[in-house]
């Protein structure tokens, strides 16, 4: 049994699926949780929310908060610690959820952001309505296989600002605080004067992050790709699509 449930909080839009129903209550008290102690942090500290580099608040004793797990993720992406708030959160309502013994599906997709630590197979479709790929391409997840996150930033399309010029930066990374960060850092790098200059620009910056699986980038006509993805598939039955057309039920 698959279990989807969809919810929205100021500008956050999460979708949770569980094989289990008290699961979802689980990573949804998670979340807000991790809210909680995000505005009252941001309240207090404006540079820190504002800021494109890295910042260091948290001492090591704090590590299992929110805060720091978006600190570490920013560090080692040199970006500013915003940059993985999406995928921070999707990670720790994965984790709420993984302590249940009898869990078999725990996927997040927090703002296009996704955590996955399933034993059945996930399709994680890719949303570049700016090419001719028009959201028909997307990845399988091997149920079973080492849990992982992915992000995708866009320069063309969506709210999140970026200093680069891909369509779409796709990121597989261990965990999706790092994949968010990375996949930011890596978009704002795509640039040059022709397509392919650009794509490459992105994919050495790709190997300076340590932990990222692999990546692909869309530029107009163009798709690079580096490291370790998993099945790239085309997507024929958008009706199927879940979280947001980011994920299909299979």
């Amino acid at each position: 049994m698959r279990i989807s449930h969809h919810f929205q909080y100021n500008h956050s839009d999460c979708t949770i699926i569980s094989n289990n129903r008290e699961n979802i209550e689980k990573s949804k008290a998670k979340f807000y949780n991790d809210i909680k102690e995000l505005e009252n942090f941001v309240n207090i500290h404006k540079d820190w929310r504002n800021s494109y580099i890295p910042l260091l608040s948290q001492p090591a004793a704090n590590k299992n908060s929110l805060i720091y797990t978006m600190e570490q993720a920013s560090l080692k992406c040199n970006v500013g610690p915003m940059a993985a708030v999406a995928g921070a959160i999707a990670d720790r309502m994965v984790s709420a959820m993984i302590q249940n013994p009898k869990t078999t599906i725990a996927v997040v997709e927090n703002g296009g952001e996704i955590s996955i630590n399933s034993k059945e197979d996930i399709i994680i479709g890719l949303m570049v309505l700016s090419t001719t790929l028009q959201s028909k391409l997307g990845f399988r997840y091997k149920g079973g296989t080492r849990p992982i996150g992915v992000a995708t930033s866009s320069s063309t399309f969506g709210h999140a600002e970026s200093f680069g010029e891909a369509d779409a930066v796709v990121v597989f990374a261990s965990n999706a605080a790092l994949a968010d960060a990375a996949a930011t850092y890596i978009c704002n790098n795509v640039k040059g004067k022709e397509d392919k200059e650009a794509i490459n620009a992105g994919l050495e910056v790709f190997d300076s992050i340590p932990q990222l699986l692999g990546v692909l980038i869309v530029k107009n006509q163009l798709i690079g790709k580096k490291g370790k993805l998993p099945t790239l598939i085309r997507i024929k039955d958008e009706k199927n699509i879940l979280l947001q057309k980011k994920i299909e039920n299979i």
